[in-house]
């Protein structure tokens, strides 16, 4: 679900870095408030700020539900105030480096939402540069926007997609809703990449982003050209 954030009153105090997260401030257990950090999946230069939250379920029995996340779903409305932060975070997408290489964005699950600002930004931003968007999910009920990142590939020439499935249903592959199946390996970044000299960006669960640093490094891209979002000590997936 996605939220657009506007101010109280005026305009946004500041704008954001494609890839930044804002922090959100709600009423936690005990009226102790409890903060998370979402990233923003929209454009920046907009009158708002665009959130989009996967709803957490209870993992099991005896484990409570993602507190944050179900009252978004469930509680807050428009109109609603909600208490957060100023953007940050150095996940971004750098455009100010001259670069002409192509540039690749991976994502796998709800890692989706900071490569989205990306990519609005790179497409409405009319870059002179290929853009490749390989996405992983499990199946369509856990693919987030589907129809919008179709969209932005008909307005962009330079964009290319590629959408893998690991568990697709019976209705994914009837309606045609992906591209190929399985998880993300070495055969399939070589099938959709002709040349391995581009400027990468990923974020996604942990396995993932371990199999993604490890495929890069073993086609030898630099370090200096692999940038993500991990939340966790950098050394456990450069160390793999």
């Amino acid at each position: 679900m996605s939220f657009y954030l506007e101010p109280v009153a005026g305009e946004l105090r500041s704008d954001f870095l494609p890839g930044q997260y804002l922090t959100v401030r709600v009423p936690g257990p005990n009226d102790q408030p409890t903060l998370r950090n979402y990233s923003l999946s929209g454009r920046p230069g907009r009158p708002y700020y665009r959130i989009s939250v996967k709803r957490e379920p209870a993992p099991r029995p005896g484990v409570p539900a993602g507190h944050v996340s179900n009252l978004l779903h469930d509680t807050i409305a428009v109109g609603d105030l909600i208490d957060v932060g100023a953007p940050c975070g150095e996940f971004v997408l750098d455009r100010g480096n001259g670069s002409t290489r192509p540039l690749v964005l991976l994502s796998g699950g709800v890692g989706i939402t900071p490569l989205m600002s990306m990519l609005h930004a790179t497409v409405d931003g009319q870059s002179e540069r290929d853009v490749y968007f390989i996405h992983c999910a499990i199946n369509g009920w856990t693919h987030a926007f589907a129809d919008e990142v179709r969209e932005l590939a008909h307005r962009s020439p330079r964009l290319s997609i590629h959408v893998r499935y690991s568990e697709p249903r019976l209705a994914d592959r009837a309606a045609g809703r992906y591209d190929s199946e399985g998880f993300i390996d070495l055969t399939l970044l070589k099938q959709l990449l002709p040349n391995p000299d581009a400027d990468y960006y990923f974020c996604g669960p942990r396995p993932f982003m371990v199999e993604v640093f490890r495929l890069l490094r073993g086609l030898s891209v630099p370090v200096d050209r692999i940038r993500f979002e991990f939340f966790g000590p950098r050394g456990e997936l450069e160390n793999v």
